[in-house]
C-alpha cells in the first residue's frame, strides 16, 4: 500500500510538472473539492500547491479529476490568512488576491473550499501552513 501512493504521488508530480507548474516551482500536492462562491453556488475544482503558489483548476468533466484549465492562482507570500472552520472539519476559508478567483489581485477576496473527507481539509491545510510559514517565518492568521 505505501508503495502504491509513493508511485501515485510521483505520476501526479510528473503530469503537474509537465501540463500546469512551470519550473522551477516544485509540485507539492494536489486535491479535489468544492469551491464555494458568495452566493452559495459550489464547484468541483482541483486545488493543486507548488512550493511557491497556490493553483485552482476546473476539472474536465463532473466525475474526472483531471485539471482542464486554470481559473485562479496567487502566490502562497501573498495569502493573508488561512482558516480551518471548527464546526466543519472539512470547510477551508483562504483570503488572498482576488487572482486566486480570476481576478486582477488588486483586492483581497475569501476563498472557500470544502473538501470530501476531513483528512484532506487537514492535509491540505497542514501544507499551505507549512509553505506560507516558510516565507512570512510566521503561522498564518486564523480568522475563524
Amino acid at each position: 500500500f505505501i508503495v502504491f501512493r509513493r508511485l501515485q504521488r510521483e505520476a501526479a508530480q510528473q503530469y503537474y510538472e509537465a501540463h500546469w507548474i512551470p519550473e522551477p516551482q516544485i509540485y507539492q500536492m494536489h486535491r479535489v473539492c468544492l469551491k464555494y462562491t458568495n452566493k452559495g453556488k459550489r464547484t468541483q475544482i482541483t486545488v493543486a500547491l507548488s512550493n511557491t503558489k497556490l493553483y485552482l483548476f476546473n476539472n474536465q468533466g463532473k466525475n474526472v479529476t483531471l485539471p482542464k484549465e486554470v481559473i485562479g492562482t496567487c502566490q502562497i507570500s501573498a495569502i493573508k490568512s488561512i482558516a480551518a472552520h471548527s464546526n466543519c472539519d472539512t470547510l477551508l476559508t483562504i483570503v488572498g488576491p482576488s487572482s486566486l478567483l480570476g481576478g486582477t489581485g488588486k483586492i483581497d477576496v475569501d476563498l472557500i473550499l470544502r473538501f470530501f473527507n476531513p483528512e484532506d481539509a487537514k492535509w491540505f491545510f497542514q501544507e499551505l501552513s507549512r509553505l506560507y510559514f516558510n516565507f512570512h517565518k510566521q503561522p498564518p492568521q486564523k480568522n475563524v
